[in-house]
């Protein structure tokens, strides 16, 4: 029967299937996640198999484990993203849900280790997927100048168009916002 000589190095496993009365060739490395670099990854025939006396086992010495560019999962959702990372034997640790005015509610952000890194195969990365828009509360800016209304409503990540109806009004000076839509207070999201 053949010796088991996983993870041994090349060395202890050439004086082991030797003393066992075998030759021993050295084949192509692999990649493996479970065996350390330079260990035998592979033994063909398999350990435990039978084999004649004076055969061949051929050893296959471990690269370490393949390592990925992380790609680009723009456009993809959450599990997408999932699928993609674990085809190429990367796992999700966690999913992390951040607000994000540019990516639609469930898709798609980031994540960490970044897009384009190198990682081994078997980590694991966060996802970052975007729970849309941070909604924010619209904040009162009557009796303000259009330009300062203008720069408080955008601090709060709010689109602003002053371009509304001037009005008249016997308390508020001319120039200066009168009331907004939407009202102050209410909740809208950034953007």
């Amino acid at each position: 029967h053949v010796p088991k000589v996983l993870g041994d190095s090349q060395q202890a496993a050439s004086a082991q299937l030797k003393h066992s009365g075998l030759h021993v060739k050295i084949g192509d490395p692999v990649h493996s996640i479970d065996i350390a670099k330079g260990k035998v990854a592979a033994e063909s025939p398999s350990d435990g198999s039978r084999i004649t006396h004076a055969g061949t086992v051929v050893l296959h010495m471990s690269l370490g484990p393949q390592y990925h560019r992380l790609p680009s999962l723009a456009g993809d959702n959450a599990s997408q993203a999932t699928a993609a990372l674990q085809a190429l034997h990367i796992s999700v640790s966690r999913v992390e849900r951040i607000y994000e005015t540019d990516v639609s509610k469930g898709f798609y952000v980031k994540t960490d280790p970044a897009e384009g890194d190198s990682v081994p195969e078997g980590s694991s990365v966060v996802l970052y997927i975007s729970k849309g828009p941070k909604p924010v509360a619209v904040p009162d800016v009557t009796g303000l100048s259009v330009a300062d209304a203008t720069t408080a409503l955008r601090g709060q990540g709010l689109l602003v168009d002053p371009s509304g109806n001037e009005q008249f009004s016997n308390t508020v000076p001319a120039g200066d916002v009168i009331t907004t839509h939407p009202a102050p207070n209410t909740t809208k999201h950034e953007g």
